[in-house]
């Protein structure tokens, strides 16, 4: 971004949920005033949430140059959202421990499909502690979601926003 117009102004308590609804009163004054509509937005990581990402790339049509919110990655020891693999052709999940994960195909919350293994495979699998040290029973899971925190790491343009990728998520 070599130049910038400041063309509106809006005060706002300075925490990220306040700073967000002050962005797209902005956006939607200066459209409405002026005629103006931005091609693309650049923003800190604030502005890197999933509803509010939505919102500029299916309602306004605005390519966001933001880092999105990435809470893929884990630090405890346990297996991340990238050591599950999906296989779009059979729409399963394989495990590190190279197990298949399924799903019943039932939509929950209108956004989310489980996928889990079978209990017999994750009882005597030896990546178990790094899978779900927790619970004692628990089966590995995976959920795959049509929504932008799924797209961690990639500029996120309106057309990959609506392109059907999956991420693979571990529950604890």
């Amino acid at each position: 971004m070599k130049f910038g117009v400041i063309v509106d102004v809006e005060a706002s308590r300075s925490i990220r949920q306040a700073e967000v609804g002050a962005a797209r009163t902005m956006i939607e004054r200066t459209e409405e005033r002026f005629g103006l509509k931005p091609e693309r937005l650049v923003g800190d990581t604030a502005y890197g949430a999933a509803p509010m990402l939505n919102w500029l790339v299916e309602e306004k049509g605005i390519a966001p140059h933001i880092p999105v919110f990435d809470k893929s990655k884990r630090d405890d020891g346990t297996f991340s959202r990238s050591d599950f693999r999906y296989d779009p052709t059979n729409d399963v999940y394989h495990c590190p421990g190279g197990k298949q994960l399924g799903t019943s195909g039932t939509v929950h919350e209108g956004k989310t499909l489980l996928y889990r293994a079978s209990k017999l495979d994750c009882d005597v699998c030896p990546l178990k502690p790094q899978c779900c040290p927790k619970i004692h029973r628990a089966r590995s899971r995976a959920t795959s979601m049509n929504t932008p925190e799924t797209l961690p790491g990639r500029l996120l343009t309106p057309k990959t926003l609506r392109s059907h990728d999956v991420s693979a998520r571990r529950s604890r």
